[in-house]
C-alpha cells in the first residue's frame, strides 16, 4: 500500500537547470507571460521546497499539474448553481462525510462512495479497451502519493487520485490511434510535473520516456519521477551535456528545451504535447518541429483547434498563435494525419481536439 511521502530538494540542481536555460539561444527562452510565473516559481522553490507539492493551491503550481485538485464539488465551485448559501454548505459537508468513511452505503441504492469510485474506475478502462483492446487495465495502477496530494481514495488496496484518472483516460484515448506497445519510445514536450510519464510508465515500462520542458518545471518532474521510480531515471547531470544523448529502453530522461535536437530514441517514437504548444508562437513550433521531426514517427497532440483567444495571445507575448490549420500546413509534407476528434471529457467545452499524425511512408 503507498503511503504518502515527501520529494527531495536539491537547490543545486535546479540552479544548474536554470543556468543551462540562461545560456540557450533566444527561441528557447521562455514567453514574457511565463517569464513572470517562472520568476514566481522559482522563488517559491526556493523558499518553500517540494515539500507537500501536490496540496498547494498556488497557481504557480497548479499551472503545471501539481495540485491535485478537489474530488468533490467546492462551495465556490458551486457558486453557478440554483442552490442556497446553506444548501452549498451541505453538499460539501456530505462530500466530506463520504470521503471520510469511504465504506458507509450512504447513497442511493445503498451505494458507498467506494462503489462509486470503483464503477468510475470499470468506466475508465472499459473506455481504454473500447479504443483498444490491449490497453492495460487501470486496476494494475497504484498511484504514488509522492508530494502529498490533497486528495486519494483506495481500491483493491491500490490509490488512485484525480489527476491519474485524466491520465489514463488521455492514455486510452492515445491507444486509439497508435499502439503504444508496438513502440520504443515517448518523448512528451511540456511535460509539467510527469504525471503523463508516470502513468505511461506504470502501464508500460519497457518503453523508453524523454521529458522535454523548461526549468523550474523540469526540475519538479525530475525530482518527482525520481522519488517514483528511483531505479529508472537518468540523472539530468549525466545528460546536459552537448551532442547526441543515446536513449535507453526502460529508462526515464530529462532534457532541457533547448536540446530537443539531441534526441537518439532506440526505435519508433511518438512525439506527446498537450496544450503547450498553443502558449507559443508559430516560429518557435516550427522550430521544435526541426527538431522532433527528425526521430518521431508519431505526433500526438492535444491543443486548441482555434488557437488560444486574442486577449491570451497578447498576455502571452506570442507572434502568431499556432491553430489546426498551422499545425496541418508545418506537418504536411512529412506526415499524414490519422485522427482529429474532440476528446471525452478533457476540456472539450474549450475547443481541444486530439490530432494524431503517422510520418508518410
Amino acid at each position: 500500500m503507498t503511503e504518502p511521502s515527501d520529494i527531495a530538494d536539491d537547490p543545486g540542481l535546479l540552479d544548474l537547470m536554470m543556468a543551462d536555460l540562461n545560456a540557450a539561444e533566444a527561441v528557447f527562452q521562455p514567453t514574457r507571460y511565463w517569464q513572470a510565473y517562472q520568476a514566481r516559481t522559482v522563488e517559491a522553490l526556493r523558499r518553500q521546497g517540494l515539500s507537500g507539492l501536490r496540496a498547494r493551491r498556488d497557481p504557480v503550481f497548479s499551472s503545471f499539474g501539481c495540485f491535485e485538485g478537489d474530488l468533490a464539488p467546492t462551495f465556490d465551485g458551486l457558486a453557478d448553481t440554483d442552490l442556497s448559501e446553506a444548501e452549498r454548505q451541505l453538499v460539501v459537508d456530505f462530500s466530506a462525510l463520504l470521503q471520510r468513511h469511504p465504506d458507509l452505503e450512504l447513497l442511493p441504492l445503498g451505494a458507498s462512495i467506494l462503489d462509486l469510485m470503483r464503477s468510475t474506475l470499470a468506466d475508465l478502462e472499459r473506455e481504454a479497451r473500447l479504443q483498444n483492446p490491449k490497453a492495460v487495465s487501470i486496476f494494475d495502477l497504484d498511484c504514488a502519493l509522492v508530494g502529498g496530494p490533497n486528495v486519494h481514495f483506495r481500491v483493491g488496496g491500490k490509490s488512485y487520485t484525480p489527476s491519474l484518472l485524466q491520465a489514463y483516460r488521455a492514455y486510452g484515448q492515445c491507444m486509439r490511434d497508435i499502439d503504444l506497445s508496438a513502440v520504443a519510445c515517448i518523448v512528451e514536450i511540456g511535460s509539467g510535473m510527469g504525471q503523463q510519464v508516470e502513468l505511461l510508465k506504470k502501464l508500460h515500462p519497457h518503453l523508453a520516456y524523454v521529458l522535454v520542458d523548461l526549468p523550474p518545471q523540469l526540475y519538479v518532474s525530475h525530482q518527482y519521477l525520481n522519488a517514483v521510480f528511483p531505479d529508472a531515471c537518468a540523472p539530468y547531470q549525466e545528460t546536459r551535456g552537448a551532442g547526441p544523448v543515446e536513449i535507453q529502453p526502460g529508462r526515464i530522461h530529462f532534457l532541457g528545451n533547448w536540446r530537443i535536437d539531441d534526441v537518439v530514441p532506440p526505435g519508433p517514437t511518438v512525439l506527446w504535447n498537450a496544450k503547450s504548444f498553443q502558449e507559443m508562437s508559430q516560429p518557435v513550433v516550427a522550430r521544435y518541429f526541426q527538431g522532433f521531426s527528425r526521430y518521431c514517427d508519431y505526433l500526438h497532440l492535444r491543443n486548441l483547434r482555434r488557437g488560444l483567444e486574442p486577449e491570451m495571445i497578447e498576455a502571452l507575448g506570442l507572434e502568431d498563435a499556432v491553430d489546426k490549420d498551422f499545425y496541418e500546413t508545418l506537418f504536411a509534407g512529412d506526415y499524414e494525419q490519422i485522427a482529429y476528434r474532440a476528446p471525452r471529457k478533457l476540456a472539450e467545452i474549450r475547443g481541444y481536439r486530439i490530432m494524431t499524425w503517422k510520418r508518410r511512408g
